[in-house]
């Protein structure tokens, strides 16, 4: 048995007085964890923007698992606050009353006196177990921290590599992620085995065990935090009871999952996956603000076609289209090669096939007012200033409008698995005037 070296009285010292630095690291800690959900709902705008179909699939459980870590910080960093605030305010009043309830008043009776002392024994006993408390609470907050940003770094590296491995090899980024997320499991799933109680007492089990569990796969989970992360676990492990601390992780779990439901309903998460995709705008029996440019959230990307407003006045509609990339890809397999004209010149080739890209984007929609085909539109491929969104562009006369409520039909070739065509539906009012 190993026997606990002294702490020198420099360490002491700090320990006693680190709850300084607790408050400093915790404020600055709330303030950062409550821009998470913001950069996180930015985060998944730029991959409904840039990623494919099966990457995005991917990361709908990605940005779930970030969401719920995301209100855990908020959730622990500002209970560590509040807590360790009445600490501070604890130790203050006992400064000034040293012995904590006094029992020689006529405030109560004797025997009322006599329980409240019998159920409040000692505050300095109180102020130590919150101050034990508060800096568990603190201790296994940043270790959950370091636990967040090693699942991040393995699940990022994954996915760029099975991207990587779906251009280069044939399958899918699904298939590619799942295998190598398995790989990088196994060592995981071997150790659990080899940590039952039949198995790791025997000597074969002993001689690899530790660096399959801790060397090998601890290094690929945890990288740059490998130390702290398994101080962290290890310490957390080795002092709780399993039963008391899976009933506390069942409880919490639940908690989380019910505050996180308004940043998850408040990002735009839903529509990493295809169905939630097609749902939306499908419908005109209301107004869906981000079809209209003087409604949209500001700094919120655009994924549906965009009207200046949901009332339309003068003589032509502007509407603007956005390709994302999952729809980028299908139009890429749809669009046949530009075949180069070597008669032509380097400049007149280069206009013809930029010519022959838009042509046969514009082919990939149908536009409806009404019911009405709208045939003979000019398309112009547009970047829209919002986010970068790259798109199509095209202005509708309003000799097709008819006084009163009208609706926009826009029909893409992006097919579900049902086979059943996307298709975004936009109510508008249009006046002749607009006075």
């Amino acid at each position: 048995m190993m026997e606990n070296k002294e702490k020198p009285t420099w360490l002491q010292i700090l320990e006693a007085e680190s709850w300084q630095a607790e408050m400093l690291v915790s404020g600055v800690a709330i303030y950062g964890s409550l821009l998470l959900p913001d950069l996180i709902r930015q985060l998944i705008d730029k991959a409904l923007l840039w990623l494919p179909e099966g990457a995005l699939n991917i990361c709908y459980y990605i940005f779930w698992y970030l969401t719920i870590c995301s209100s855990m910080l908020i959730v622990s960093f500002i209970l560590h606050f509040v807590l360790r605030a009445l600490w501070i305010g604890m130790i203050g009043l006992v400064s000034v009353f040293p012995n904590g309830i006094n029992r020689d008043t006529d405030y109560h009776s004797e025997q009322f006196l006599q329980q409240l002392w019998e159920e409040f024994p000692d505050v300095n006993d109180f102020n130590r177990r919150l101050d034990d408390f508060c800096s568990l609470i603190f201790g296994t907050t940043f270790g959950f921290v370091i636990m967040i940003i090693s699942v991040c770094i393995l699940i990022s590296t994954c996915l760029v590599l099975a991207l990587i491995a779906a251009n280069l090899l044939p399958i899918t980024i699904s298939t590619g992620f799942f295998i190598l997320m398995l790989l990088f499991a196994i060592p995981a799933i071997l150790a659990g085995i080899l940590n039952n109680k039949r198995l790791r007492d025997k000597k074969w089990v002993q001689r690899i065990h530790f660096n399959l569990s801790i060397r090998i796969f601890g290094r690929i989970m945890y990288n740059v935090f490998y130390e702290p992360g398994y101080y962290i676990i290890y310490i957390l492990l080795t002092n709780f009871k399993r039963e008391r601390a899976g009933i506390w992780v069942v409880l919490g779990f639940l908690l989380l999952m019910i505050i996180s439901f308004p940043v998850f309903i408040n990002s735009n998460v839903g529509l990493l996956r295809q169905k939630a995709f097609f749902e939306m705008a499908e419908t005109d029996h209301r107004i869906f603000v981000d079809n209209y440019e003087d409604q949209m959230t500001p700094g919120r990307a655009v994924f549906a076609p965009l009207l200046p407003s949901d009332v339309i006045t003068g003589d032509v509609l502007r509407v603007f289209i956005p390709m994302s990339r999952r729809e980028k890809v299908l139009i890429n397999e749809y669009c046949a090669a530009y075949q180069k004209d070597e008669q032509l010149s380097r400049k007149e080739n280069n206009r013809r096939r930029r010519n022959s890209i838009k042509d046969c984007r514009v082919n990939y929609y149908e536009l409806f007012i009404n019911e009405s085909k709208l045939d003979s539109l000019a398309f112009f491929r547009h970047t829209h200033p919002n986010a970068g969104e790259e798109g199509l562009l095209t202005y509708i006369p309003a000799e097709h409008f008819k006084p009163g409520v009208n609706r926009l039909r826009i029909v893409h070739l992006y097919q579900n698995a049902a086979g059943e065509k996307k298709e975004s539906l936009i109510p508008f009012w249009y006046s002749r005037s607009s006075r």
